[in-house]
């Protein structure tokens, strides 16, 4: 088992760390796995002796039952890797009896055409221009999460030269590889599908930026996507009606439906709720998740040092802006296309009594900064 760690340093830059790995022996119980993980957070000094977690806010694995259960018995929120957890559904959607049959189709074709020196030559021969000479077939890999999607992508993407290759074979069993037309188009259609859904594993997955913040707003979408429509092509109906079943019931948990309403609060690009559509709904959300920010906040502040002067934090003032890296790009994007008309995507939704009320409370629960220090930094 290894436990990584991420934190923030003093100047507000992430950090991802293996703490450890070490071998759980015999089988693995959840119990085993929770006195594992605890010694070495123990170790680590994330934990104090005496049961202190002030360090530990949540545990992030995947969605093997031991594993969950063994968080459950710490004071920690679990986070399901939500790469693991779509990577599952889409499992499940590639099970379906049309997905099964074209995936194994192109997975056989791609199989057979690395294997195949002359149409191998054959291709480069063929394939004029630059993009798509440099390009090759893509294999599926179990263990790969995105393998599925990149392989029928690439084999969409060159599907003129591999049916060239295929249907100008003099051999018979080479030709019969060769795909129809309605194949293609349910290709096409898959890739429609998991194209979106492997961009949200793959972006979710980072280590060297913050994507809490980010789940209340992906969480929506992916089950957006998940939803079936009358106008699907059947192999796309199929595929999404089986992946939702198995995508249901995730992502549920009170305490962590409130760490991510937090982490949104907090993460000043999402703060106003926007992906919220219902307004009702959108206010008690605020209203729950102010207040246990709050909490939170006094649960973990520190008095003011006597003799030290008091300033308040700048209300309204724009913190410096920094290069977009990994989700960020995909979150700016979701932001200019779902904010209302006239409004900017990061102007916060609460009022501004609202606004001043939490800032005021911050400001009261921790130990006043020093006036250098600028708004990121507090």
């Amino acid at each position: 088992m290894t436990v990584t760690t991420h934190f923030f340093d003093a100047d507000w830059v992430l950090h991802s760390r293996p703490l450890n790995t070490k071998e759980v022996d015999g089988s693995h119980t959840a119990e085993r796995i929770r006195q594992a993980l605890e010694e070495e957070l123990e170790e680590g000094e994330i934990i104090g002796e005496d049961g202190n977690a002030s360090k530990l806010i949540a545990i992030a694995t995947d969605n093997a039952a031991n594993m969950k259960a063994a968080v459950s018995h710490t004071d920690a929120t679990h986070i399901p890797c939500l790469g693991h957890t779509v990577n599952l559904a889409v499992k499940a959607g590639l099970a379906t009896p049309r997905a099964s049959r074209l995936n194994a189709k192109v997975k056989w074709v791609v199989e057979n055409f690395h294997r195949m020196q002359a149409a191998e030559a054959l291709r480069k021969k063929q394939t004029a221009d630059d993009v798509v000479k440099a390009l090759r077939l893509i294999q599926d890999v179990e263990t790969g999460w995105t393998a599925t999607s990149d392989m029928m992508e690439r084999a969409l993407k060159l599907k003129d030269h591999v049916q060239s290759i295929l249907t100008s074979s003099e051999k018979r069993d080479v030709r019969d590889m060769a795909l129809s037309a309605e194949d293609w188009f349910e290709v096409k259609e898959l890739c429609a599908v998991l194209t979106p859904l492997c961009e949200s594993m793959t972006e979710l997955c980072g280590d060297q930026y913050c994507t809490a913040s980010m789940l209340a707003v992906i969480l929506p979408q992916v089950r957006q996507l998940l939803t079936p429509k009358e106008e699907d092509s059947p192999v796309a109906f199929q595929f999404k009606k089986a992946a939702k079943q198995n995508f249901a019931g995730r992502y549920i948990d009170q305490s962590f439906e409130s760490l991510i309403s937090q982490s949104c609060f907090l993460d000043p690009r999402c703060k106003s709720f926007f992906f919220i559509t219902d307004e009702l709904t959108r206010d008690n959300t605020k209203k729950l998740t102010i207040e246990a920010v709050k909490t939170k906040l006094r649960l973990f502040s520190h008095p003011s040092e006597k003799g030290q002067s008091e300033s308040s934090m700048p209300v309204g003032s724009e913190p410096p802006t920094k290069k977009l890296k990994g989700f960020a790009r995909v979150l700016s994007s979701a932001l200019s296309r779902d904010s209302p008309a006239g409004t900017s995507s990061n102007t916060p939704a609460v009022s501004q009594v609202e606004a001043i009320d939490l800032e005021v409370s911050q400001y009261l629960a921790i130990e006043p900064p020093s006036v250098q220090t600028t708004p990121p930094e507090w």
